[in-house]
């Protein structure tokens, strides 16, 4: 389980699994996604695509990983941005107001502080929960 993927470095990116392990993976972000797109029968701009078509939004779409695992990840920013972080929105309990953000809580009780508005954030659950809807309804 991936709750969440945060890029590091260049080249680099840390995923969050659960139970707060963390693993920094010698990859790019994007390029890490889009090998898990692949993996799963697709490509990343595939998906982005499809998102942007269903969801009628062009800005921060999620991309769906996998119709089978149903993995939904959502971007805090451009993908293109060095501070983007990636969260699975399948793993997400709750999320609350925090001083530095949004304070997301998982399906394991692990707590991250992800650095955006819960404005934002909540814009985010809301265009997962109709590509949900969508797909599985």
């Amino acid at each position: 389980m991936i709750f969440m993927l945060k890029y590091k470095i260049q080249r680099q990116v840390v995923l969050y699994k659960e139970y707060g392990e963390e693993i920094v993976w010698n990859q790019e972000g994007i390029l890490f996604l889009k090998q898990w797109c692949l993996q799963h029968g697709s490509t990343f701009e595939g998906r982005k695509d499809a998102s942007m078509y269903i969801l009628k939004c062009r800005q921060k779409v999620p991309i769906l990983i996998s119709e089978n695992t149903r993995d939904l990840l959502f971007p805090t920013s451009s993908y293109l941005n060095d501070a983007c972080i990636w969260i699975n929105y399948k793993y997400i309990q709750r999320v609350n107001v925090h001083p530095d953000g949004v304070l997301v809580q998982f399906c394991d009780d692990s707590k991250y502080v992800v650095p955006i508005s819960i404005r934002s954030m909540k814009r985010s659950l809301n265009l997962c929960k109709k590509y949900y809807a969508y797909l599985y309804q």
